[in-house]
């Protein structure tokens, strides 16, 4: 059984950006250092991933249950294997994708929506994200670790804006960089496949981005929603939701063209929640990279799991019941 997604106010269910399960508001959190080598991305760190492979791959192999060596078919810095120990079945087939490599993935309706749409809109410039990015009260760690939820996200600096800005100390391109956990894909005991990490994640750190194809809301009508996300955040929080037609709001849909993300299941009481990410390519209210962060710590093979933000009674007629299993489960979806 799959979780299907969130519904925003009327609108089909999707997963979405929220702020629900820490209030929907700012939520700081306590700084955590990284403290196991390998975390930090610099070009040494680079290296080192691409000398550990090989190792990793090593251990894979000697463990039980393995059914792939590596889902993302090397697309990531780290394997990403699938394990199952309940029987022999495999995940549902897509093709691994890191959409900011792929352009194609982008629909000629979505493209127009970005197009009509001015960066500047958002209001993030070079200065703005030095002094969120890289001040003295900023969202983010020396190591990259989240430190407090922003509704304005993060605006990662190009390689030249950095050059000219003493300040940018922390480089955001250890989170534009990837995945670099050591994340499996696994079968659950009740709720499909999902995902977990054979280390353990700091709270604030970065895990991964939700990828995918991307499309309007009027192009997913009569298509399978379990894995679209909806990049309705910024129109959420000015208020323009609902004067929006179906054909104006973006669509992340990764059934045929995704990454580990679409494996994360929900939780009432989830480990991570979703900050927007943007780049000097991906940059307005309709082209953003949903970036997932641990929002306490999260022990070694422990389930990594997120709040889809349902509203309950939201779809007329739709029931969806919820089995997290959490202290504090709702009970319900929808």
């Amino acid at each position: 059984f799959r979780l299907k997604r969130h519904v925003v106010l009327s609108r089909k269910p999707t997963r979405h950006v929220t702020y629900r399960h820490v209030g929907r508001k700012v939520q700081p959190f306590t700084n955590h250092k990284l403290g196991q080598d390998g975390r930090r991305l610099d070009g040494r760190v680079v290296c080192h991933l691409k000398d550990k492979k090989e190792d990793r791959l090593s251990k894979l192999r000697a463990r039980a249950h393995l059914l792939m060596e590596d889902i993302s078919n090397g697309l990531e810095n780290v394997p990403i294997p699938v394990f199952n120990e309940h029987d022999d079945t495999l995940p549902p087939k897509f093709t691994y994708v890191r959409r900011n490599e792929r352009p194609d993935l982008i629909s000629a309706a979505a493209q127009l929506n970005i197009d009509r749409c001015k960066p500047s809109a958002l209001g993030w410039t070079a200065e703005k994200a030095i002094k969120c990015n890289f001040g003295k009260k900023s969202d983010l760690t020396e190591d990259g670790l989240l430190s407090q939820t922003s509704p304005d996200g993060f605006f990662e600096l190009s390689a030249k804006q950095r050059r000219s800005h003493k300040d940018a100390k922390t480089d955001l391109q250890k989170i534009g960089f990837g995945v670099v956990l050591p994340l499996e894909v696994f079968k659950t005991g009740g709720s499909g496949w999902g995902v977990r990490c054979s280390e353990m994640i700091q709270m604030g750190e970065f895990v991964g981005f939700y990828d995918g194809r991307l499309i309007t809301e009027e192009e997913s009508h009569g298509q399978d929603d379990t894995y679209t996300f909806g990049l309705d955040h910024f129109f959420i929080q000015d208020d323009k939701i609902l004067s929006m037609h179906e054909s104006e709001l973006n669509f992340y849909d990764a059934l045929e063209f995704g990454n580990v993300s679409r494996f994360f299941n929900h939780s009432c009481e989830s480990n991570m929640l979703i900050q927007p990410f943007l780049t000097d390519c991906e940059n307005t209210e309709h082209n953003f990279r949903p970036a997932f962060f641990a929002n306490r710590d999260i022990e070694p093979n422990e389930e990594l799991t997120y709040n889809y933000g349902y509203e309950i009674g939201s779809v007329p007629g739709k029931e969806i019941i919820c089995m997290c299993g959490a202290k504090d489960c709702t009970g319900r979806l929808l």
